[in-house]
């Protein structure tokens, strides 16, 4: 699993870090009651944070494993009840993970994350030109050996139920 911080650029375009060290929620949103901080300076604080000890930056990686896992999960499981079959998402995706925080329209609102999109095998284009670490190469070499094996063992790829 890779996880990369995306964020809009002014000019238009998209730039992304690796993340490599987490936050909890419950720290981030500490960071977030900060109303003096600019989205650039909270971002600058919560990505790949340098503080505390390496439990807490474990526990607050499970965390974000944790939510992805039981949605992919669940995304996966409803598939395959769709199509009868399992789908390629189970062996390859993309998923847009994002922090959703209170604002003044939901003040109550905890932070918490959401999925926003997913996209997976070929549809997932984009992400493999985009190369952070010379991981395009990898993702693609990946989905290959993962798609002839997901081939191999369905019995027949024209029957779906």
């Amino acid at each position: 699993m890779s996880v990369t911080h995306t964020h809009w650029l002014n000019n238009g375009g998209w730039s992304g870090i690796q993340v490599t060290s987490f936050l909890s929620l419950e720290e981030a949103g500490k960071i977030w009651k900060d109303e003096s901080l600019t989205i650039a300076e909270w971002r600058r604080k919560i990505v790949n944070p340098q503080r505390g000890d390496i439990k807490t930056r474990w526990r607050a990686m499970d965390e974000f494993n944790d939510f992805m896992l039981k949605a992919w999960g669940g995304l996966v499981t409803q598939e395959t009840r769709v199509g009868g079959t399992r789908p390629l998402m189970a062996l390859f995706c993309q998923m847009d993970i994002r922090i959703i925080a209170p604002d003044s329209m939901s003040p109550k609102l905890w932070l918490g994350y959401f999925v926003n999109k997913v996209e997976w095998t070929l549809m997932t284009s984009f992400w493999l030109f985009w190369n952070i670490n010379n991981t395009g190469g990898m993702m693609a070499d990946t989905l290959a050996m993962l798609f002839k094996k997901w081939v191999r063992a369905i019995t027949n790829i024209y029957c779906i139920a």
